[in-house]
């Protein structure tokens, strides 16, 4: 028995030089081509004074002279401009059709990508309030309403997109990728361990890791990506995992956010003082909870990520 989701990668292209020439044209392509709407964004806030080109040089997150909104929509652009770079790496490098990077079922489980959304909400605002309940001033309620209506549209556009791009290239692509080059050499925790070394990379210049301390962050973005490719590894599918983090991201941004976040945005609570050791073991407590939720007393499908089995 072998985990269908990886064994999508024989679908298409499995050469090694197929399955890193797709890697780097997603990830060119995101970085690259990705960082142009929030150019265009600072140039033009340069040419008309509100900012200096040194400023942004200098610290390319103290964007102050641009208003949030534009700030947010600049910096979510970048991922449907990813989303080209995997369509493109995908259908003409590794000749693949995109649903093998999302599922291993016949066609995309919503109903799991909705279930991850409530499940994972559910868990940050019981936690929310464990937290609220020990402490009563860690929250204050400081809706600006105004903001919030405007950002809205916006988030629920692009928050998805985000999470389905970042799921899609590292728990998908990556993930299978990594399998493929190696085939029935390894486990599935390899890739899985590996995707999530890369996740945590990719958010190690984020202005919390300064803001908190980069051992634990870089602990607690490695421990997100292992969660979530655990429970794609499972459920042989990202549409949970997708869901889970859409949740995670609009929870983060609407409901409870915090001082330090890569995208300052207008929850209806700021959490004052954030402890991050203490929120990884929340996060560790949370998925363990969501396991049984899932699929019940089976430590068998635990046991199957550690095996080394055939995926020919």
């Amino acid at each position: 028995m072998y985990n269908r989701f990886l064994a999508n990668y024989q679908t298409g292209e499995n050469d090694p030089r197929s399955l890193i020439g797709s890697f780097v044209v997603t990830w060119g392509i995101f970085f690259l081509l990705g960082s142009i709407p929030i150019l265009i964004i600072v140039s033009w806030y340069v040419n008309i004074g509100q900012i200096t080109f040194f400023e942004f040089l200098d610290d390319p997150n103290n964007l102050t002279g641009i208003p949030a909104i534009v700030i947010f929509i600049g910096a979510m652009g970048q991922f449907p401009v990813g989303f080209i770079g995997l369509w493109i790496s995908n259908r003409l490098v590794l000749k693949r059709h995109m649903t093998s990077l999302v599922t291993a079922s016949a066609g995309f489980r919503w109903n799991r990508l909705f279930k991850g959304i409530l499940i994972w909400v559910g868990l940050l605002v019981g936690y929310g309030l464990l937290i609220w309940k020990k402490s009563p001033d860690i929250l204050q309620y400081k809706p600006v309403w105004d903001s919030f209506f405007t950002f809205l549209p916006f988030a629920l556009i692009l928050v998805p997109i985000q999470c389905a791009f970042e799921e899609i290239a590292v728990r998908g692509q990556l993930m299978q990728n990594i399998t493929g080059y190696f085939k029935e050499k390894t486990a599935p925790i390899v890739p899985l361990l590996i995707s999530s070394v890369f996740f945590a990379f990719l958010h190690s210049l984020n202005p919390e890791v300064q803001t908190y301390g980069f051992a634990v962050m870089m602990v607690q973005y490695f421990s997100i990506g292992f969660i979530f490719g655990l429970y794609t590894l499972l459920d042989e599918g990202l549409e949970l995992a997708i869901g889970m983090h859409i949740g995670n991201n609009l929870f983060s941004f609407f409901l409870v956010s915090y001082p330090g976040s890569v995208l300052q945005t207008p929850s209806l609570f700021v959490q004052i003082l954030v402890e991050p050791w203490q929120d990884l073991l929340a996060l560790l407590g949370m998925s363990i909870i969501l396991y049984p939720v899932l699929y019940g007393w089976n430590p068998k499908k635990i046991k199957e990520i550690f095996r080394n089995r055939e995926l020919t």
